[in-house]
């Protein structure tokens, strides 16, 4: 069987709300286009910081961001 490759834009809104492991919320999705979406992010316990982060595809990352991750 084929691989079948996905060129739809996700649903990044879809990930607000999320809770993620080390205490953190994504909340306002801010940008988005078909390879990535940048969220507002709500550290829980600390209403005075105020980070954002970027959320690629994973074939849309760029290779500097997968050496970081590995």
């Amino acid at each position: 069987m084929a691989s079948e490759t996905t060129t739809s834009t996700p649903n990044w809104t879809a990930l607000q709300g999320k809770i993620l492991d080390g205490g953190y919320e994504i909340s306002e999705c801010l940008l988005t286009s078909s390879e990535s979406a940048s969220f507002r992010i709500r550290v829980l316990g600390d209403r005075s910081l105020h980070p954002v982060v970027n959320v690629f595809r994973p074939e849309a990352a760029p290779l500097e961001q997968y050496l970081l991750w590995q």
